[in-house]
């Protein structure tokens, strides 16, 4: 990976998120042996036991066939794993230990160690303000209550105007807490110093407003494309305000495309409220 030398650390960790992920992948492919011996040297046993039966088999095994071999061991020592995570939390929890999310902004699986984190990602896919961004990109130390501790961020976030600013995703209950008040008031006091941008935190109860959630999920399917030439036309000849059902209704549109006219940003509407056929749309 080049880096200009003007380059700014904060690019270099968005830049870094996104090659890691291609990096894992590639890696996951050619090499899954090594990788199994990598990730997973505390089941040195399985991977013995695949050498062993490739190379005990009387029959001639082909690379494709040990590939796929190794990847199924490495799969379901990962899904063991995310299993046995899992059943320490308690069943109401919706915090989970490990998630992912498909984000159309980078062009990447960004991994999550949270849901709630997964669905922060999604309002980042919404906002225009947003340009991309990656997840846990550094890890800073601090000093708190006379110990050394470090810290690392669940977002990075570049934003369109250039700045950037990282993230903490948190349940408020446990932002209220007096430890954790404490930690991230001497966090964001110490992020300007040293990495140069704001500590931002982000909570449940700015996640799940009102409908917007949900409006948002239900939107992000249709985004995952660009816009084609009939949907561009249709926007170009709607009027600047009307209802979600007459755009559906439109000469030339369906409910489809009023769904991914919508899910591209190219009408505001209220976001909070349940977008029905009664939502009242605005053309940008």
């Amino acid at each position: 990976m080049r880096i200009h030398p003007k380059t700014s650390i904060n690019e270099f960790f968005i830049r870094l998120g996104n090659v890691s992920t291609f990096s894992r992948v590639l890696f996951h492919a050619t090499q899954p042996l090594n990788l199994a011996k990598y990730v997973y040297s505390s089941r040195k046993q399985c991977i013995f036991c695949a050498k062993k039966y490739l190379g005990r088999s009387s029959k001639v095994v082909s690379k494709s066939s040990m590939i796929f071999f190794c990847v199924t061991i490495v799969r379901l020592s990962t899904e063991k794993q995310i299993m046995q995570r899992l059943r320490k939390l308690p069943r109401t929890s919706r915090i989970l230990r490990l998630s992912g999310f498909s984000s159309v902004k980078n062009h990447a699986h960004m991994y999550c160690e949270s849901m709630m984190e997964g669905h922060a990602l999604l309002l980042c896919e919404f906002d225009d303000t947003v340009l991309r961004y990656t997840t846990q990109p550094f890890t800073i130390n601090y000093t708190l209550f006379n110990r050394k501790r470090r810290y690392t961020p669940d977002i990075l976030i570049k934003l369109r105007s250039g700045a950037y600013k990282s993230v903490e995703v948190k349940p408020f209950d446990k932002l209220q807490s007096e430890k954790n008040q404490h930690k991230f008031q001497i966090l964001q006091s110490l992020f300007p110093k040293e990495i140069g941008h704001e500590l931002t935190l982000l909570s449940d109860r700015d996640i799940y407003i009102g409908e917007q959630f949900n409006n948002y999920q239900a939107l992000y399917p249709y985004r995952r494309h660009p816009l084609t030439k009939d949907e561009n036309r249709v926007f170009l000849s709607i009027p600047s305000i009307l209802t979600f059902k007459q755009l559906s209704d439109f000469r030339g549109s369906s409910f489809i495309t009023a769904m991914r006219l919508v899910a591209h940003s190219s009408l505001s509407w209220d976001v909070f409220s349940p977008l029905n056929s009664e939502s009242i749309l605005k053309k940008k």
